[in-house]
């Protein structure tokens, strides 16, 4: 428990204030609606018997002397400012809730953004999502019913102090039988409630990893007819999660179906004794009787809902501890701002016995050697899994090298900031990546603060023109989820484009045309030649054509780079 609240108290940094304000709010709710029920039993005394002076208990001897008038006038205002109260301390916890929400989400993302490329690939991305969008909203629900838990708290211990001032022995009585569920309730809800918690975590990013992996790989699903097995797995999990969810709902709405039943238990029971066996006069008890009534019932209720809402806050400590270990877990963040800037490439960059071992222990690159001189043509070529790509990946920073080094300009290449570096090189890969957004924003997106010239340059450039100016849109069409709307030829010249407008010190093309049709290779190479004719160009590609026109070609093989001459290249 101890751990719990340390861990709340950590993740409320920045939240604190908002917090103690609604606590403060929700405190002054519950005065008030004691002090209006405080007026409740002399009011019945003084309609039930005009001529009695004395009510009994202390509170109401303190307002008996008050007009009828008076007292019905002030039990009005005083839950007149309760429900005003109440109604703002539900506004307050809720907005406190979504703001913390917010808060956790954006930290989140941010964190699987910035952190280290090869970490973000090791993580499912159906997870990824559940944790940052599913589980925030779930972490943030228990913190609104943590400050339910503490309002009718608060509300409880003013009845009881209430009850306690107008008559102890019926205190006792509402103890006990409040004592009495809690006991029943308890004593196995913790322990159901949170390996229910655990179980819905798991079932519920076992289900967005499936439908993100359905979504993902649509096309090969319908290929292959893999829907009936997709969806049978996800029909599943869903299955579990609604029996579990639908047991959860029905075992914590036990207490509320308990109050009704406990509650006419003893007023039966006060009834007989006061009626058969005490043989009291009724005008000397109902208006005490009613009073505790009512102040019964509705404390009983608040403690049959603060052993519900106990059991919800157990079942939601799963998502709390998860999104405190998410933002306390190391997050091996990229340096970006770290080193020194580059400012362009003077000399040219070189790989020196560069090796790269993954997590998992395969080898990809050994001792590699390869230079990449400026304003040269580089190209790359090799079989599947040569390490083609991952030389691109260790020069954007992506990767880095477990042996060797990487030189830029004589310098290693660490010692320059990957912001700046970044910033200086073009990268197109095999598979255009672009975003749900116009023409114009997927490009622009290189360099957002670029010149609509600039802008021109690059489309025109790019032979985006071509096509997108004969579009109802022009620009500004929205291509879709992953340019969906396009051919990929034409979401290929929008990626080159892209990389363009960042006018580049190195443009690297990954597997650029691999994928494409004879039109739209050609014109992509058209590109390329003339990107050549002014920068500096890596080309990687398994096709010879691709590279004939390089300054120099390396070939990988078993993760080392040979230079290979132009008269020994085979189609």
């Amino acid at each position: 428990m101890r751990a719990n609240l340390a861990r709340l108290y950590e993740l409320l940094a920045g939240h604190r204030r908002a917090c103690l304000i609604a606590l403060l709010v929700m405190l002054a709710a519950a005065i008030a609606e004691s002090l209006g029920l405080a007026l409740i039993l002399p009011l019945l005394t003084v309609l039930l018997d005009p001529g009695e002076s004395d009510a009994p208990g202390a509170l109401a001897t303190a307002v008996a002397a008050l007009s009828p008038g008076l007292m019905l006038g002030l039990l009005v205002g005083a839950f007149v400012i309760k429900t005003a109260l109440q109604v703002a301390a539900r506004g307050l916890s809720y907005h406190l809730a979504l703001k913390i929400r917010e808060n956790w989400t954006t930290r989140l993302l941010r964190r699987f953004l910035e952190e280290d490329y090869a970490r973000n690939a090791e993580q499912a991305q159906g997870v990824v999502l559940q944790n940052i969008v599913q589980e925030t909203q779930l972490a943030a629900r228990a913190i609104t019913q943590m400050l339910d838990f503490a309002n009718r708290t608060m509300i409880s211990v003013a009845l009881t102090l209430l009850l306690l001032a107008t008559n102890p022995m019926a205190t006792l009585i509402v103890a006990a039988v409040g004592g009495l569920v809690i006991v029943i309730v308890r004593k196995s809800s913790d322990r159901y409630a949170g390996r229910f918690g655990e179980l819905r975590l798991s079932l519920a990013q076992a289900i967005s990893d499936n439908v993100a992996e359905s979504i993902a790989t649509v096309k090969q699903i319908k290929i292959f007819d893999l829907a009936s097995r997709r969806l049978s797995a996800v029909a599943a999990d869903l299955a579990r999660y609604t029996r579990a969810e639908t047991l959860f709902i029905v075992f914590a709405e036990l207490p509320y179906q308990l109050t009704e039943l406990l509650v006419l238990t003893v007023m039966a029971g006060t009834l007989l004794v006061t009626f058969v066996y005490l043989e009291l006069p009724p005008a000397e008890v109902i208006p005490m009787l009613g009073f505790i009534a009512l102040v019964a019932q509705r404390l009983i209720t608040y403690v049959t809902h603060l052993t519900s809402l106990r059991t919800k806050i157990v079942a939601t400590l799963p998502s709390l501890r998860l999104v405190d270990g998410r933002l306390k877990e190391d997050p091996l963040a990229e340096a970006l701002d770290a080193g020194q800037a580059f400012e362009g490439l003077r000399e040219g960059i070189r790989f020196r016995d560069v090796s790269l071992r993954h997590a998992n222990g395969a080898e990809v690159l050994r001792r590699l050697d390869l230079e990449i001189g400026r304003g040269q043509t580089v190209a790359l070529i090799g079989p599947s899994g040569s390490g083609k790509s991952t030389v691109a990946n260790l020069l954007l920073g992506l990767l880095r090298p477990s042996g060797g080094a990487i030189l830029v300009d004589g310098q290693p290449l660490e010692g320059f900031s990957l912001r700046s570096l970044r910033r200086r090189i073009g990268y197109v890969a095999q598979e255009a990546e672009l975003f749900h957004a116009t023409i114009r924003e997927n490009v622009m997106a290189g360099q957002p603060e670029a010149s609509e010239a600039a802008f021109l340059d690059a489309v025109r450039a790019a032979h985006v023109a071509d096509f997108a100016e004969g579009l109802p849109g022009g620009y500004d069409t929205v291509i879709g989820d992953r340019g969906v709307k396009m051919s990929g030829g034409q979401r290929q010249r929008v990626a080159i484009a892209r990389a363009l407008i960042r006018q580049p010190e190195l443009m690297i093309f990954d597997e650029a045309t691999s994928a494409l049709d004879r039109e739209s290779e050609a014109l992509i190479q058209e590109t390329i030649g003339k990107v050549a004719q002014s920068g500096t160009v890596l080309i990687i590609s398994h096709r010879t054509a691709a590279v004939r026109d390089a300054d120099r070609i390396y070939r990988l093989t078993d993760g080392k780079a040979e230079v290979v001459e132009k008269a020994d290249l085979r189609d």
